[in-house]
């Protein structure tokens, strides 16, 4: 009986401690502690909505920015595109995603995917969504854009 009882807190325990813990001997991921990424977004895919339906369009677009300024304790970091603004952070072992929310409601979120590293592991593969709301006449409006980051 205690052996079933001893099992079954150690089981317990191993499951409610986060995965990062468990693994002590893992690299660490440089993603969780830049301090700079440069993303290039090259393509994109968007939708036409006709009605209902949406039609999905693509091409090639000249898409960059920079994220900095990052504060993992207050998750935290500065997008400087055209103008800088404040996003939310989310390090997950997927990778690092960074969140804006306008004040209309909009939401963009840009995800830098871990384990993509190349070109001396500082280029990540990477996506950029946007998620907007119906503006004056225009429907709602989504898009993605493909490509990488650059850790500076």
């Amino acid at each position: 009986m205690r052996t079933r009882v001893a099992t079954l807190i150690v089981l317990a325990l191993a499951f409610a401690l986060p995965a990062s813990a468990q693994r002590s001997d893992a690299p660490a991921d440089p993603l969780a502690s830049a301090k700079s990424i440069r993303c290039t977004f090259p393509n994109y895919a968007a939708v036409k909505w006709n009605g209902t339906v949406g039609e999905v369009l693509g091409g090639a677009q000249d898409l960059s920015f920079q994220l900095d300024s990052f504060d993992f304790r207050r998750n935290r970091a500065q997008l400087v595109g055209t103008t800088t603004t404040l996003v939310t952070l989310l390090v997950t072992p997927m990778g690092l995603s960074a969140i804006e929310q306008t004040l209309a409601g909009n939401l963009t979120v840009t995800t830098v995917f871990s384990g993509t590293a190349s070109g001396e592991g500082r280029t990540y593969l990477a996506v950029h969504s946007r998620h907007l709301a119906k503006d004056m006449d225009l429907p709602a409006r989504a898009s993605q854009a493909y490509g990488t980051c650059e850790l500076q």
